[in-house]
């Protein structure tokens, strides 16, 4: 398999937000990624938005890293790793999207982040 220039998924960026880093791109099939391709776009690290007004970041990686069978993990993260309001894992990057999408919009409409993790649990379904 030889490697191929990926595109990088499509987001939504409202103000407010930053993004701190990006290599979240489409993948037909993790299956077929070269072990390259796997080391960067399986990575615990993918992307990275940040809220400054409200000290929150959103960080998506692949877990387990490098591993096709994995998923995406999105976490809800207010101000240090000890206080995630809301996670979720999917190997649907579709799916990964949209809850970024509600997530943002649920901090820009200043909604409880507490009750965050109920609705990424719809979305998981």
């Amino acid at each position: 398999m030889s490697e191929q220039r990926r595109d990088l998924a499509a987001l939504r960026i409202p103000g407010g937000w930053r993004v701190a880093f990006n290599n979240l791109v489409e993948i037909e099939s993790a299956a077929e990624l070269t072990a390259r391709e796997r080391d960067r776009y399986l990575s615990d690290d993918l992307l990275s938005r940040e809220n400054a007004r409200e000290k929150l970041f959103l960080d998506v990686g692949w877990h387990p890293a490098g591993d096709p069978s994995g998923t995406y993990r999105l976490a809800v993260v207010r101000g240090t790793w000890d206080d995630v309001p809301g996670r979720l894992e999917h190997a649907d990057l579709s799916v990964i999207q949209d809850a970024l999408d509600m997530v943002m919009d649920f901090v820009d409409r200043r909604l409880d982040l507490d009750t965050v993790q109920a609705v990424l649990d719809a979305y998981a379904e």
